[in-house]
């Protein structure tokens, strides 16, 4: 089992936006804009919605863990 699977997520929403931009040409300033976010609060809706990301993801991760605990042998005494 991979033990950093939290911190791998976290490097993957961190990278994700960048790449989107970069390789899907997708503009995420004015999608936001364009949802109705005011211009001065792109940055904290942007951290929000990141923070939230990694809520369900340490969420995941944590499920996981402990389904991996639960079905490891508990060690012979």
């Amino acid at each position: 089992m991979f033990p950093y699977k939290t911190y791998l997520m976290a490097l993957v929403v961190s990278v994700l936006p960048w790449a989107t931009e970069k390789l899907g040409m997708v503009d995420w300033n004015a999608l936001l804009l364009g949802w109705g976010v005011p211009d001065n609060m792109v940055v904290p809706a942007a951290t929000a919605v990141s923070g939230v990301i990694m809520i369900i993801m340490r969420f995941i991760t944590q499920i996981t863990t402990v389904h991996a605990a639960l079905m490891t042998e508990p060690p012979k005494q």
